[in-house]
Protein backbone atom coordinates (compact mmCIF):
# COMPACT_ATOMS: atom_id res chain seq x y z
CA UNK A 1 0.00 0.00 0.00
CA UNK A 2 1.39 3.81 -0.85
CA UNK A 3 -0.05 6.77 0.21
CA UNK A 4 0.31 9.25 -2.69
CA UNK A 5 -0.27 12.81 -2.24
CA UNK A 6 -1.76 15.35 -5.00
CA UNK A 7 -2.45 18.54 -5.46
CA UNK A 8 -5.45 19.96 -7.54
CA UNK A 9 -4.25 22.33 -10.57
CA UNK A 10 -5.74 25.97 -9.91
CA UNK A 11 -8.03 25.05 -6.72
CA UNK A 12 -6.24 27.34 -4.31
CA UNK A 13 -5.47 24.60 -1.77
CA UNK A 14 -3.29 22.44 -0.12
CA UNK A 15 -2.20 18.62 -0.95
CA UNK A 16 -4.40 15.45 -0.53
CA UNK A 17 -3.89 11.93 0.10
CA UNK A 18 -5.50 8.72 -1.40
CA UNK A 19 -4.14 5.33 -0.42
CA UNK A 20 -3.24 2.77 -3.58
CA UNK A 21 -2.91 -0.79 -3.86
CA UNK A 22 -0.15 -2.78 -5.58
CA UNK A 23 -2.41 -4.12 -7.51
CA UNK A 24 -4.69 -0.64 -8.10
CA UNK A 25 -4.82 0.64 -11.55
CA UNK A 26 -4.94 4.72 -12.56
CA UNK A 27 -8.42 4.48 -13.07
CA UNK A 28 -8.84 3.46 -9.34
CA UNK A 29 -6.58 6.44 -7.79
CA UNK A 30 -8.82 8.62 -10.01
CA UNK A 31 -12.24 6.83 -8.75
CA UNK A 32 -10.56 7.57 -5.30
CA UNK A 33 -9.45 11.32 -6.07
CA UNK A 34 -13.44 12.45 -7.62
CA UNK A 35 -14.75 10.87 -4.46
CA UNK A 36 -12.47 12.67 -1.98
CA UNK A 37 -14.01 16.07 -3.76
CA UNK A 38 -17.38 15.08 -4.75
CA UNK A 39 -18.36 18.58 -4.49
CA UNK A 40 -16.94 19.11 -8.14
CA UNK A 41 -19.65 16.21 -9.33
CA UNK A 42 -17.83 15.49 -12.29
CA UNK A 43 -17.02 11.94 -13.52
CA UNK A 44 -13.78 10.47 -12.26
CA UNK A 45 -12.71 9.44 -16.05
CA UNK A 46 -12.82 13.41 -17.13
CA UNK A 47 -9.69 14.14 -14.37
CA UNK A 48 -5.86 13.68 -16.20
CA UNK A 49 -3.37 12.71 -13.40
CA UNK A 50 0.46 13.62 -14.59
CA UNK A 51 3.38 12.79 -12.26
CA UNK A 52 4.15 15.50 -10.23
CA UNK A 53 8.19 15.49 -11.47
CA UNK A 54 11.30 17.47 -12.82
CA UNK A 55 14.64 15.85 -13.75
CA UNK A 56 13.21 12.52 -12.68
CA UNK A 57 12.41 13.68 -9.02
CA UNK A 58 9.75 13.78 -6.97
CA UNK A 59 8.30 17.98 -6.72
CA UNK A 60 8.78 18.74 -2.25
CA UNK A 61 5.70 20.19 -0.69
CA UNK A 62 7.99 22.97 0.34
CA UNK A 63 9.47 23.92 -3.18
CA UNK A 64 8.20 27.36 -4.44
CA UNK A 65 6.01 25.40 -7.01
CA UNK A 66 4.14 23.27 -4.66
CA UNK A 67 3.26 26.72 -2.66
CA UNK A 68 2.24 29.01 -5.90
CA UNK A 69 0.26 25.76 -6.74
CA UNK A 70 -1.67 26.14 -2.78
CA UNK A 71 -2.26 29.86 -3.87
CA UNK A 72 -3.74 28.76 -7.37
CA UNK A 73 -0.88 30.38 -9.47
CA UNK A 74 0.69 28.60 -12.15
CA UNK A 75 4.83 28.34 -12.55
CA UNK A 76 6.81 27.11 -15.75
CA UNK A 77 7.59 24.01 -13.96
CA UNK A 78 3.88 23.25 -13.12
CA UNK A 79 3.33 24.03 -17.06
CA UNK A 80 5.88 21.69 -17.84
CA UNK A 81 4.87 18.94 -15.91
CA UNK A 82 0.83 18.83 -17.50
CA UNK A 83 2.22 19.43 -21.21
CA UNK A 84 3.25 15.71 -20.51
CA UNK A 85 1.11 12.91 -21.79
CA UNK A 86 -1.26 12.41 -18.76
CA UNK A 87 -1.42 9.10 -16.62
CA UNK A 88 -3.09 6.20 -19.05
CA UNK A 89 -6.07 4.97 -16.87
CA UNK A 90 -5.78 1.37 -17.67
CA UNK A 91 -2.20 0.91 -16.68
CA UNK A 92 -1.56 -0.21 -13.07
CA UNK A 93 0.14 2.66 -10.66
CA UNK A 94 3.42 0.38 -10.18
CA UNK A 95 3.60 0.51 -14.25
CA UNK A 96 2.71 4.33 -14.47
CA UNK A 97 5.07 5.24 -11.69
CA UNK A 98 8.14 2.53 -12.09
CA UNK A 99 9.79 1.09 -9.17
CA UNK A 100 12.33 3.78 -8.79
CA UNK A 101 9.78 6.20 -8.15
CA UNK A 102 7.49 3.86 -5.98
CA UNK A 103 10.97 3.51 -3.80
CA UNK A 104 11.94 7.40 -3.44
CA UNK A 105 7.99 7.88 -2.06
CA UNK A 106 8.01 10.32 1.21
CA UNK A 107 5.29 12.07 2.74
CA UNK A 108 6.78 15.16 2.15
CA UNK A 109 6.15 15.28 -0.92
CA UNK A 110 3.46 16.00 -4.28
CA UNK A 111 3.66 12.71 -6.28
CA UNK A 112 0.04 13.78 -8.71
CA UNK A 113 -1.02 16.94 -10.21
CA UNK A 114 -4.25 16.91 -11.02
CA UNK A 115 -6.29 19.15 -13.72
CA UNK A 116 -10.24 19.34 -13.91
CA UNK A 117 -12.37 18.76 -16.77
CA UNK A 118 -12.91 21.81 -18.84
CA UNK A 119 -16.63 22.18 -19.11
CA UNK A 120 -16.82 22.14 -22.99
CA UNK A 121 -14.89 18.90 -23.37
CA UNK A 122 -16.80 17.17 -20.29
CA UNK A 123 -20.32 18.41 -21.80
CA UNK A 124 -19.33 17.67 -25.67
CA UNK A 125 -20.93 20.90 -26.45
CA UNK A 126 -18.15 23.15 -27.02
CA UNK A 127 -20.01 25.02 -30.07
CA UNK A 128 -23.51 25.56 -28.35
CA UNK A 129 -25.41 28.90 -28.96
CA UNK A 130 -27.45 30.90 -27.01
CA UNK A 131 -29.55 33.61 -28.12
CA UNK A 132 -30.28 35.98 -25.06
CA UNK A 133 -31.92 38.95 -27.35
CA UNK A 134 -35.25 39.14 -26.78
CA UNK A 135 -37.29 39.33 -30.43
CA UNK A 136 -38.59 42.61 -29.85
CA UNK A 137 -35.34 44.25 -28.18
CA UNK A 138 -34.46 46.08 -31.06
CA UNK A 139 -37.50 48.53 -30.88
CA UNK A 140 -36.14 51.64 -30.04
CA UNK A 141 -37.45 54.29 -27.01
CA UNK A 142 -39.92 56.59 -28.74
CA UNK A 143 -40.49 58.81 -25.99
CA UNK A 144 -37.98 60.20 -23.76
CA UNK A 145 -39.16 63.18 -21.48
CA UNK A 146 -37.48 65.42 -19.67
CA UNK A 147 -37.08 64.18 -15.94
CA UNK A 148 -37.74 67.20 -13.82
CA UNK A 149 -41.38 67.27 -12.15
CA UNK A 150 -41.67 71.04 -13.84
CA UNK A 151 -40.81 70.05 -17.52
CA UNK A 152 -42.98 71.00 -19.86
CA UNK A 153 -44.40 67.56 -20.71
CA UNK A 154 -44.87 66.65 -17.00
CA UNK A 155 -47.09 70.07 -16.46
CA UNK A 156 -49.09 69.53 -19.53
CA UNK A 157 -50.05 66.27 -18.30
CA UNK A 158 -50.87 67.53 -14.97
CA UNK A 159 -53.06 70.11 -16.56
CA UNK A 160 -54.86 67.10 -18.28
CA UNK A 161 -55.11 64.84 -15.68
CA UNK A 162 -56.89 68.08 -13.31
CA UNK A 163 -59.63 68.74 -16.30
CA UNK A 164 -60.13 65.53 -15.76
CA UNK A 165 -60.90 65.21 -11.93
CA UNK A 166 -63.11 68.16 -12.38
CA UNK A 167 -65.55 66.32 -13.85
CA UNK A 168 -68.71 65.59 -12.19
CA UNK A 169 -68.23 61.28 -13.14
CA UNK A 170 -64.52 61.24 -12.96
CA UNK A 171 -62.96 58.42 -14.55
CA UNK A 172 -60.17 56.47 -13.44
CA UNK A 173 -56.93 57.87 -14.69
CA UNK A 174 -54.82 55.37 -16.25
CA UNK A 175 -51.24 55.88 -17.97
CA UNK A 176 -50.65 53.10 -20.01
CA UNK A 177 -47.12 52.22 -21.28
CA UNK A 178 -45.17 49.75 -22.45
CA UNK A 179 -41.34 49.25 -20.99
CA UNK A 180 -38.55 51.86 -22.75
CA UNK A 181 -40.34 54.46 -23.23
CA UNK A 182 -39.93 56.87 -20.37
CA UNK A 183 -43.77 56.22 -18.75
CA UNK A 184 -42.34 54.63 -15.42
CA UNK A 185 -40.11 57.94 -15.44
CA UNK A 186 -43.10 59.91 -15.93
CA UNK A 187 -45.12 58.43 -13.02
CA UNK A 188 -42.13 59.43 -10.60
CA UNK A 189 -42.41 62.99 -12.02
CA UNK A 190 -45.74 63.32 -11.18
CA UNK A 191 -45.28 62.17 -8.36
CA UNK A 192 -42.44 64.57 -7.23
CA UNK A 193 -44.34 67.74 -8.98
CA UNK A 194 -47.24 66.95 -5.91
CA UNK A 195 -50.32 68.23 -7.12
CA UNK A 196 -51.34 64.56 -8.05
CA UNK A 197 -51.41 60.91 -6.13
CA UNK A 198 -49.46 58.60 -8.31
CA UNK A 199 -49.13 55.04 -7.99
CA UNK A 200 -47.28 52.26 -9.83
CA UNK A 201 -49.22 48.77 -10.88
CA UNK A 202 -46.76 46.60 -12.96
CA UNK A 203 -49.32 43.93 -15.04
CA UNK A 204 -47.66 41.42 -17.24
CA UNK A 205 -49.77 39.51 -18.68
CA UNK A 206 -48.45 35.77 -19.19
CA UNK A 207 -51.23 34.69 -20.93
CA UNK A 208 -51.30 37.61 -23.57
CA UNK A 209 -48.08 37.58 -25.13
CA UNK A 210 -48.56 40.41 -27.34
CA UNK A 211 -49.55 43.09 -23.76
CA UNK A 212 -46.33 41.30 -22.12
CA UNK A 213 -43.67 44.16 -21.54
CA UNK A 214 -40.48 43.92 -23.23
CA UNK A 215 -38.22 44.59 -20.34
CA UNK A 216 -40.37 41.17 -18.57
CA UNK A 217 -40.15 39.37 -21.65
CA UNK A 218 -36.02 40.03 -22.32
CA UNK A 219 -35.57 39.50 -18.66
CA UNK A 220 -37.10 36.29 -18.89
CA UNK A 221 -35.14 35.26 -22.07
CA UNK A 222 -31.96 35.96 -20.29
CA UNK A 223 -32.38 34.25 -16.83
CA UNK A 224 -33.32 31.19 -18.74
CA UNK A 225 -29.65 31.35 -20.61
CA UNK A 226 -28.15 32.00 -17.57
CA UNK A 227 -29.71 29.44 -15.59
CA UNK A 228 -28.64 27.19 -18.53
CA UNK A 229 -25.44 27.66 -18.40
CA UNK A 230 -25.18 27.44 -14.55
CA UNK A 231 -26.18 24.15 -15.02
CA UNK A 232 -24.06 23.29 -17.50
CA UNK A 233 -20.97 24.97 -15.32
CA UNK A 234 -22.31 23.49 -12.13
CA UNK A 235 -20.39 20.09 -12.31
CA UNK A 236 -16.97 21.92 -12.96
CA UNK A 237 -17.41 24.73 -10.14
CA UNK A 238 -17.47 22.04 -7.12
CA UNK A 239 -19.39 24.19 -4.20
CA UNK A 240 -19.42 27.52 -6.35
CA UNK A 241 -16.63 28.98 -3.92
CA UNK A 242 -14.29 31.85 -5.67
CA UNK A 243 -11.49 29.17 -5.71
CA UNK A 244 -13.33 26.60 -7.32
CA UNK A 245 -15.19 28.84 -10.78
CA UNK A 246 -11.44 30.46 -11.09
CA UNK A 247 -9.63 27.36 -11.00
CA UNK A 248 -11.90 26.91 -14.56
CA UNK A 249 -10.36 28.41 -17.18
CA UNK A 250 -13.28 28.43 -18.81
CA UNK A 251 -17.06 28.76 -18.27
CA UNK A 252 -20.25 29.07 -20.46
CA UNK A 253 -21.02 31.94 -17.01
CA UNK A 254 -18.39 33.79 -18.56
CA UNK A 255 -19.71 33.56 -21.94
CA UNK A 256 -23.20 34.80 -20.79
CA UNK A 257 -21.27 37.56 -18.87
CA UNK A 258 -19.22 38.58 -22.07
CA UNK A 259 -22.81 38.91 -24.25
CA UNK A 260 -24.25 40.91 -21.87
CA UNK A 261 -21.08 43.23 -21.65
CA UNK A 262 -20.63 43.04 -25.70
CA UNK A 263 -23.87 43.51 -26.94
CA UNK A 264 -23.83 40.40 -29.90
CA UNK A 265 -27.63 39.03 -29.81
CA UNK A 266 -26.19 35.54 -29.62
CA UNK A 267 -23.00 33.54 -28.13
CA UNK A 268 -21.49 30.12 -29.01
CA UNK A 269 -19.93 28.12 -26.47
CA UNK A 270 -17.66 28.79 -23.38
CA UNK A 271 -15.32 32.39 -23.06
CA UNK A 272 -12.45 32.66 -20.71
CA UNK A 273 -11.89 35.29 -18.08
CA UNK A 274 -9.54 36.80 -20.57
CA UNK A 275 -12.42 37.40 -23.11
CA UNK A 276 -14.22 39.99 -20.74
Amino acid sequence: MWKLYYMIVGAHRDAFCVDVGERDFVHDVKRAIAKVHKNYQFPANYLKLYLATKDNVWLRDDNDTAERLRNGVATDDMEAMIATKPLMAMLTIRTSLGDEKLRALSKKQIHILVTLPDPAVMLGSADRAFNIAYTRDTLHRTNKPQRFAQAPEVTTLVDKIGRVQCMEDMPFTVLENSSGIGMTQMVFNLMMHGELDARYVVVDPASDSHLQQRVYCAFGVRSTVLKTCATLDLPCVGRGAVSDISSNKQLYAFGFIWAMLSGPRTFTGVKSKEDI
